[in-house]
């Protein structure tokens, strides 16, 4: 009933009935549209209004009284370490997602903490760095350098420094994949594949295997466990703890004690590293080597045995991927962190569909909760109007400013005060279900006065400017770029969609980038990447279109030079494309390539790994170093630095510019080989001089093979031919093999260029066909020394092996003359030259004397001479003597009884019956025969198996149970002793006495067999 004064009444007026404004608008730091999207016109909030914050698609809204939280319904993350920077992308179609991510290149892409990418690059883990059109892949992957790929976790400079910085690829298009593999500085065109691989100042180099290393050593090859190349240049060491630390000049043994360090055919000295396949002490056997036939070819042990004391001449030819998700959480901060000073559910955000953007809105309805509104000692709050202790009672309408005011003129704006307005959250607009977005939270009161406070979220940045606040992602920024400014369209189920134009059309799908597009269950991430069926494209223009592919780095224009006929990348299915320009053709399933610009086409299950690595028309083929290269030649291997194989079907060139042209199954071991000879080359033949001729067996196999291959070829259905045919050209292959080669030649050298190598650490060569080593050839040395006589021994090894020429001392006869007369008598006449002094010798009074008859009758040989003289020898055998004398010879054999009448006598041509009395018979080995002194002695074995056999012990014994023993005639007699049996009348004799057999001896037969004893009714004991 109190009176109110019109000062009173003017304090009320100025806060009645004006409202507020809400309004959207771009923040400071975007400065055109295309950074930003705030659309939408501003609204006069009247007092009791509710103003609504709508979650746009992939928003969470997260209401608690006047306080509202915003944060991202798909992406989360958390932060680490001790600074926390926004992510920065401040290049045309950049995209940088993470703490700390920088992406300040033309397309580059950083995903994960801290990652750093430039221009056409892609950086995703843990720190990772890319630059230069590289790929960084990896928990401190570091790919700085021209088209360099890193894939693994990446190795501190300073070992076991925590303070240490990191490295993985330090020199220009260099692969470097494995964890904590690692190509150095000056090692250009370099790949290192494997667990703690490493690669240091060595160009063109290839180090492969767990441990593998290659320094300083340009061109060399390291294939296997801990293998190592140390400073020898085009060095090969390969399989496990193989070293190669010889370097090229080296002069090869040469037995006749030659000098060959002037050769500059590379037959005696080698110009290029060794090739390694062991090290000190620990050798291999080379197996199945066809014998060499130019002077640089491997000899096997064949050829060592056919030179015999000829001597020998050698010649030699010769992912972990580690992926970031994005899953770190965003922090969203608005100033205020004493939570006792914030309301809940004041603010809303707003999804405009349309141009993509969130916007922050104050509701219409504020909810205070336990704050308040203080107009100086009047305070409105949770409790109500506190007026200072005044009452306002039977007042009359108010005129001067001294008059007080009635309840007429006060109910007059009574109805406008104290309602304040709501705050409450929902969906926005263009979403569909709550499986949209996140709305949580009750719709609050906010009296007049009271603070809406909008709190950041995880991941969410607010910048409060005045009456504006501006809202954004804390760790993902975009810089736009391109004449299309769309929002990001994520339209399939559970999809996700992040990036200037970007596009989701499909369900499960991830497109995140600069028109990046991704259909079902697929994800592109990288400026105008692509990805569908179920495949992932990663980098600026990545593609991967088909069923199960895997696209990482810059994509390829399809028209070269042309950037309006579009990009490629993964044009076959279940591929995987790893690598700035990068690219799998079509035909190619289930192809893989790893490098900047490496390509497959028309390849199925092939595998590229390098920079410029190429496999054309080649199914299953392997390349692995820089610009290797396979065409058509399936099933082959290309392993180095521009190593190439063409049209060679199941092929190898191993080591840097090694090649392998029109050679089947051909070989090229080492930096600059050549193999181009192909199969059916026989070997050099030291016996003859020439190639090695074909026996007639080998001609034999030859023609049976050719047969059999005729009869299979009329009958392709027929697996009895088909196998008939392999089996004959086994057996060819194996009658030939040692000295005919029969698949395509394994070089270590280069015949035109006079490029060679030694072969170290080679074991000696056991079988025909196994390469022979310098001790089994110093073994085969031939010496000649001048002996008694002998003036000098000289040598020539102009033909390639070496002759010997002997020079006797004193007189040599250079001619001379042999006379007889008509009377038989005859003169010699020698011409001599003694050291330089000539002369002659003659012999006079010789008698012309021959034979010019012989006869044989009655065993004598009658010899006349044509001067009457006759020579008679009497007593020679016939051929009928000595036939007849040879059927007399005679072998004698004994069994334990040496003795005369133990004795057998078998004239020559008998035969010898050696019998045992079965007729059945155990499995074999349960009988042993062993020389013992001059006699064969046959042994039973003291474990025998006697399958389903027995054993019987037929005992007996007479009437008064006395034992018998049974004779070879089978009867039983009381005692054999010093007894001989006659086998004729089948009796036995003793002292002149023929012995008499027991009649009806009880006998009592033991048996032990497979179905057990049968003791033959007698006891066991004992």
């Amino acid at each position: 009933t109190d009176a109110v004064n019109m000062e009173q009444f003017n304090e009320i007026s100025t806060k009645v009935d004006k409202g507020w404004t809400l309004a959207v608008g771009r923040g400071p730091d975007a400065s055109s549209s295309y950074l930003a999207t705030a659309e939408g016109d501003p609204k006069k909030i009247s007092s009791g209004d509710t103003v609504t914050l709508q979650a746009g698609r992939g928003v969470k809204l997260k209401q608690d009284g006047a306080g509202v939280q915003i944060g991202l319904k798909y992406i989360d993350m958390d932060s680490a370490g001790d600074t926390y920077y926004d992510a920065t992308a401040s290049a045309g179609g950049a995209l940088a997602v993470g703490q700390n991510s920088v992406a300040d290149g033309h397309q580059g892409t950083a995903i994960g903490y801290a990652t750093h990418a430039g221009q056409y690059s892609f950086a995703g883990g843990t720190q990772a760095e890319a630059d230069m059109s590289s790929v960084a892949i990896g928990d401190y992957a570091k790919a700085n350098n021209s088209g360099s790929v890193a894939i693994g976790s990446g190795i501190r400079r300073v070992a076991n420094d925590p303070a240490s910085e990191y490295k993985k690829v330090d020199s220009e298009y260099g692969v470097a994949i494995g964890y904590e593999t690692y190509v150095g500085e000056n090692s250009k065109n370099s790949t290192a594949l494997g667990t703690h691989a490493k690669l240091d100042s060595s160009r063109f180099a290839v180090a492969i295997g767990n441990n593998a290393t290659v320094t300083g050593s340009d061109y060399a090859t390291a294939i296997g466990h801990n293998t190592q190349v140390t400073n020898v240049t085009n060095g090969v060491a390969l399989g496990s703890y193989s070293i190669v630390d010889r370097n090229a000049g080296v002069v090869g043994y040469d037995a006749s004690g030659a000098a060959h360090s002037s050769d500059k055919t590379g037959t005696w000295k080698s110009v290029m590293g060794a090739v390694s396949i062991g090290q000190n002490g620990y050798t291999r056997q080379i197996t199945n080597v066809a014998a060499g036939s130019a002077d640089s070819d491997a000899v096997n042990v064949a050829q060592l045995k056919a030179a015999g004391t000829a001597g020998l001449n050698f010649k030699g030819d010769g992912d972990t991927v580690v992926h970031r998700d994005l899953a770190d959480t965003l922090n969203i901060t608005g100033g205020i962190t004493d939570a006792d000073s914030l309301t809940e559910d004041n603010i809303g955000v707003v999804a405009d569909d349309a141009k993509g953007t969130l916007n922050v809105r104050l509701a219409k309805n504020l909810t205070m909760g336990d704050g308040s509104i203080t107009f100086n000692k009047v305070i409105l709050s949770s409790t109500g109007l506190d007026n200072g202790g005044n009452k306002i009672t039977n007042v009359a309408k108010g005129v001067d400013s001294t008059d007080a005011v009635n309840m007429e003129q006060f109910n007059e704006v009574s109805n406008k005060l104290d309602k304040g307005w709501t705050l409450a959250v929902a969906r926005g607009s263009g979403t569909t279900s709550d499986a949209d977005v996140t709305v949580e939270g009750d719709s609050k009161k906010i009296a007049s006065g009271d603070t809406v406070t909008l709190k950041a979220g995880r991941g969410i940045k607010l910048q409060q400017d005045g009456s504006n606040v501006q809202i954004g992602l804390k760790f993902i920024d975009v810089e736009p770029g391109g004449g299309n400014i769309n929002a990001a369209q994520a339209t399939g189920a559970a999809s996700l969609a992040i990036g200037q134009n970007s596009k989701v059309m499909e369900q499960r799908g991830t497109a995140v980038g600069y028109n990046a597009v991704s259909g079902q269950h697929s994800v592109a991430i990288g400026a105008d990447s692509e990805a569908n069926m179920s495949s992932v494209a990663i980098g600026s223009y990545a593609t991967a279109k088909l069923d199960g592919s895997i696209a990482i780095g810059s994509g390829r224009r399809v028209i070269e030079n042309d950037p309006t006929g579009g990009y490629k990348k993964a044009d076959s299915a279940f591929v995987t494309v790893v690598g700035d320009e990068a690219y799998v053709g079509e035909n190619s399933k289930d192809a893989s390539v790893f490098g900047a610009r490496a390509e497959v086409n028309g390849s199925e299950h092939a595998t590229a790994v390098g920079s410029f690595s190429n496999i054309s028309n080649s199914l299953r083929a392997t390349a692995i170093g820089n610009t290797a290269t396979i065409t058509d030649s399936e099933r082959a291997t290309a392993l180095g630095n521009t190593a190439t194989v063409t049209k060679s079907a199941y092929a190898m060139a191993l080591g840097s510019f090694s090649k392998v042209e029109n050679v089947a199954q051909g070989v090229a071991l080492g930096a600059y080989s050549l193999a181009n000879r192909n199969p059916g080359v026989l070997g050099y033949d030291p016996s003859t001089g020439k190639s090695f001729e074909l026996t007639q067996a080998m001609k034999d196999a030859s023609a049976a093979w050719q047969a059999a291959y005729n009869a299979y070829n009329a009958d392709r259905n027929n697996e009895a031919k088909k196998q008939a045919f392999e089996e004959a050209g086994n057996n060819y292959r194996k009658l030939t093999g040692a000295w005919q080669s029969n698949t395509g030649a394994v070089s270590v050298g280069n015949s035109t260029t006079g490029l060679s190598r030694q072969i170290t650490n080679v074991a000696a060569g056991s079988a025909d066909s196994d390469a022979v080593n310098v001790a089994q050839l110093k073994a085969a040395k031939v010496e000649v020394v001048a002996g008694t006589n002998i003036k000098t021994v000289d040598t020539d090894s102009s033909a390639g092996y070496t002759k010997y020429t002997v020079n006797a001392i004193d007189t040599q006869v250079t001619d001379g003359a042999v006379k007889y007369g008509t009377d038989g008598t005859g003169t010699i006449t020698l011409n001599t030259d003694a050291n330089g002094t000539k002369g002659t010798v003659t012999v006079s009074g010789l008698t012309d004397k021959y034979v010019d008859a012989v006869t044989f009758e009655n065993n004598t040989l009658t010899i006349k001479r044509n001067d009457d003289e006759s020579f008679k020898v009497d007593n020679l055998a016939t051929k009928a003597d000595l036939t007849t004398e040879a059927g007399k010879v005679n072998l004698k054999f004994t069994g334990d009884d040496t003795s005369e009448n133990g004795t057998i006598t078998k004239i020559n041509g008998a035969i010898l019956n050696i019998l045992g009395g079965a007729s059945e018979f155990t499995a074999a080995d349960n009988i042993g025969v062993v020389k013992e002194n001059d006699a064969l002695k046959v042994k039973l074995a003291k474990d025998i198996s006697m399958g389903n056999g027995s054993v019987t012990f037929a005992g007996a014994k007479d009437d008064s149970g006395n034992t018998l023993v049974q004779g070879q005639d089978g009867k039983w007699y009381t005692d054999l002793t010093d007894a001989v049996y006659d086998a004729d009348s089948q009796t036995y004799t003793k002292d002149g006495t023929t012995l008499t057999a027991v009649e009806n001896p009880t006998v009592s037969e033991v048996k032990l067999s497979n179905t057990g004893l049968d003791n033959g009714g007698n006891k066991i004991t004992n």
